[in-house]
């Protein structure tokens, strides 16, 4: 049976630069800690150093601006302890909060709960954050100086709604509170550039851009100095305790010098398709879209469908009879057999949904595959759970 893989939200094929480089370190004689003075690690040292500033160009910032993480999670559990901390050392006895909005990442969600009290912000029917509440939010406040951070995705994960993210920032810097920008879905699917969106933070998860599982970054701003969540050694600067990841750094390097080229062409390739897709979700009766209808309102590799009260759960599982992979926001379809409060937060039933999102490997024939067999699958399934 033919596989054909739409689920580049949770995950992305490694791609094969980021296979090369791994393989090539693998039959090297490459041995030792990189935080050794030796011949052996000073030259880990060398390909990590030489790894830092192929992911701080793609980014447009500075090296020493890069601290390697595990993934977006710890980059975003880095930056929410950073920021409360920083305020807590500079108060008497501040109540600290963080801002965010009902449909950040969980991982955003349970860092700020973690380290803070959390005020949480509605949203629009498409996804995006309340601005005007938000605003409201912080004039009303008599002093904002016990917000600690605001937190604002580049997109939604669920719905590809493109946040409002410069205007958040904006404000965040109008009243000095510190911002932080989960990108991690839309790194490798749009330039992400960290001055550009203007936040003071930025978390970043390699296996959504085709690097391997277990590496991702946080960028910190250069004028910013974050306390480390992990204690222990001094590796990233004091920022980050622990041995690095080597392979999983080469392999994102890699990943990122890729795209220095490949982006555009990628981002044109997945904007057709996306085209072709919603022109099938738009011409048959039991779905339509959830989210922004506007194409530069979304991500160009992600669309989250409604279908029309049949379970989004039977529709994964007959099109993974058929050899497609792709996701849902029903219970049944996360590991912790909950709904998707992302769908609930914005007026939909999470199951009577399904998550489609594609990427640099996704060809004509997958796509024409997808199409087809989920026609087959709502066919076959017309009228269950209605």
């Amino acid at each position: 049976m033919n596989q054909y893989y739409f689920d580049y939200a949770s995950a992305e094929p490694l791609r094969p630069a980021a296979k090369k480089a791994i393989l090539d370190f693998l039959d090297s004689n490459y041995i030792g800690d990189p935080s050794r003075v030796h011949s052996d690690g000073r030259s880990l040292r060398f390909l990590i150093e030489e790894s830092r500033d192929k992911v701080a160009k793609f980014f447009g910032v500075s090296s020493r601006q890069i601290i390697f993480t595990s993934g977006a999670t710890e980059s975003v559990h880095l930056a929410t302890y950073g920021a409360v901390k920083k305020l807590t050392n500079s108060a008497e006895s501040p109540e600290i909060a963080v801002i965010s909005s009902a449909v950040e990442h969980s991982s955003v969600k349970e860092a700020a709960a973690t380290f803070s009290k959390v005020v949480t912000l509605g949203t629009t029917p498409s996804g995006e954050i309340d601005i005007d509440e938000l605003g409201n939010l912080l004039t009303k406040q008599s002093s904002t100086n016990n917000y600690a951070l605001i937190n604002c995705q580049y997109a939604n994960h669920e719905l590809g709604t493109v946040q409002p993210f410069r205007q958040v920032f904006d404000m965040a810097r109008e009243y000095n509170i510190l911002s932080h920008c989960d990108a991690a879905i839309a790194a490798g699917h749009v330039r992400v550039d960290f001055n550009e969106i203007g936040c003071d933070l930025m978390s970043i998860s390699g296996h959504k851009m085709g690097a391997p599982h277990g590496i991702g970054v946080l960028i910190v701003k250069k004028s910013l100095r974050l306390t480390s969540l992990l204690k222990g050694g001094s590796q990233e600067r004091m920022r980050r305790a622990g041995m690095e990841n080597i392979i999983g750094i080469l392999g994102f390097a890699e990943v990122c010098n890729q795209l220095e080229d490949s982006l555009e062409a990628e981002l044109v390739q997945q904007t057709s398709q996306m085209r072709q897709l919603t022109r099938f979700v738009d011409g048959h009766p039991l779905l339509s879209i959830i989210g922004p209808m506007e194409p530069h309102k979304r991500l160009a590799n992600l669309v989250c469908i409604e279908t029309d009260g049949i379970m989004g759960e039977a529709v994964v599982i007959a099109l993974d009879r058929a050899g497609i992979s792709i996701h849902s926001g029903s219970s049944c379809s996360s590991e912790v057999m909950e709904p998707s409060p992302i769908l609930r937060a914005v007026g939909r039933n999470p199951d009577t949904s399904i998550r489609v999102s594609f990427g640099w490997d996704t060809s004509q024939k997958d796509l024409d595959a997808l199409m087809t067999e989920l026609a087959s699958a709502l066919d076959g399934l017309k009228g269950l759970g209605r």
